[in-house]
């Protein structure tokens, strides 16, 4: 489990950098992992708020463009 959690939160870092890669749903899992890291790093205190509700909201509009794009 650990694993996964680090490659969620490598995975976010990167996704930080540019758009998500659009490759149906092991990307809506990818965007699901990065949320998760992040809510672990805001947890532990390693974001501020702002930047944490920032990147979340940023997340779920990705999630919610990849699943209109499949339909």
């Amino acid at each position: 489990m650990r694993s996964r959690k680090d490659k969620a939160a490598q995975q976010d870092q990167q996704s930080d950098a540019g758009a998500p890669v659009k490759d149906g749903s092991s990307n809506v899992d990818t965007l699901l992992d990065a949320i998760l890291a992040l809510d672990d790093r805001y947890k532990a205190g390693e974001i501020p708020r702002d930047a944490y509700l920032k990147r979340r909201d940023e997340l779920k509009a990705s999630i919610k463009e990849v699943l209109r794009e499949e339909e």
